[in-house]
C-alpha cells in the first residue's frame, strides 16, 4: 500500500517524507517555485503557470531541503484562516 501525503508545516518537515504543504508562491522560475507558509520557506521543483502570491498546496517528496513536487493545487478560493486553523488542529495529533 502506498503511503499517503501528510499535510504539514515547512518547519516540521523531515527528510525522506511524502508530504503536502500550503502557502504563498513568493518566487518562481521556469522549473521551480518557493513557497512561504509563515513557518518558513521551501524551494519546490515543479512547473506551474500560477502567479506569484497565489495560495497553493503542493504534494511531493521532501528530501535534503527541497520538495520534488508531484501536484500543485490552487487554493485561492478557500478561507485561508479557517484552513490554517484546521491544519493546526490536525498537526497536534
Amino acid at each position: 500500500m502506498q503511503q499517503a501525503y501528510k499535510e504539514t508545516f515547512i518547519n516540521k518537515l523531515e527528510n525522506n517524507s511524502k508530504v503536502s504543504i500550503s502557502g504563498f508562491i513568493i518566487e518562481k522560475n521556469e522549473n521551480s517555485i518557493i513557497v512561504d507558509d509563515n513557518t518558513g520557506t521551501l524551494p519546490i521543483i515543479i512547473q506551474t503557470t500560477l502567479s506569484l502570491n497565489t495560495f497553493v498546496r503542493v504534494f511531493g517528496y521532501y528530501n535534503n531541503g527541497q520538495l520534488q513536487g508531484n501536484l500543485i493545487q490552487d487554493l485561492t478560493q478557500i478561507n485561508k484562516q479557517l484552513y490554517n486553523k484546521v491544519k493546526l488542529i490536525l498537526n497536534r495529533k
